[in-house]
């Protein structure tokens, strides 16, 4: 709502983040997540999260073995190439190979931080969404954001990560994101 010179003229016209939908390919996948999976790749975090190259070789070793749905159009690339992945490539590690192969990899409590927002977003991606589900991942996606700065550092409170607290809203009133992504669009 207020810039760096003040009030957006454009807060006038909408009501923000009401009237403006948050893109879950671009918020999530190619930001949060990105953002994360990036850090613990490249190094920039604390050298107890930080992933030797033996364990990206093991992780890439799990994601090659995966045996996906015939409906994947293709295999996961070697998580060493990360950042050449497409947002599809990410949704299929986000969502459904990621906690299964970062299980062992990370500490117990980012871990466990990590599910929070995996588990929240999940929820919110169902077909068919409840009032129930959708306070349960309002519940998990507040706790991730909330746990940021003691996991990380409060310079990783982002634009992205608070985000995340406005999408069980945006699903109580527009239906669950896959409805209004643009990852699904094409």
């Amino acid at each position: 709502m207020f810039g760096i010179m003040g009030t957006s003229p454009v807060h006038s016209i909408l009501k923000i983040p009401d009237m403006l939908l948050l893109d879950y390919m671009h918020q999530v996948l190619e930001g949060e997540y990105t953002r994360r999976l990036s850090k613990w790749l490249g190094g920039s975090c604390p050298s107890d999260i930080t992933l030797s190259d033996t364990v990206k070789g093991n992780i890439s070793d799990k994601l090659h073995s995966i045996m996906l749905p015939h409906d994947f159009k293709k295999k996961l690339r070697p998580i060493e190439e990360f950042h050449k992945w497409k947002a599809h490539e990410k949704e299929v590690m986000f969502l459904h190979a990621g906690l299964p192969v970062l299980k062992d990899h990370l500490p117990a409590e980012h871990f466990y931080h990590h599910s929070l927002l995996v588990t929240g977003i999940r929820i919110l991606c169902e077909d068919e969404v409840t009032d129930h589900d959708i306070d349960i991942a309002n519940a998990m996606l507040t706790s991730y954001v909330r746990l940021i700065p003691s996991l990380f550092a409060e310079t990783e409170c982002t634009y992205n990560s608070h985000s995340l607290t406005h999408f069980a809203e945006q699903v109580r009133a527009h239906g669950p994101l896959i409805l209004h992504s643009t990852l699904f669009c094409f």
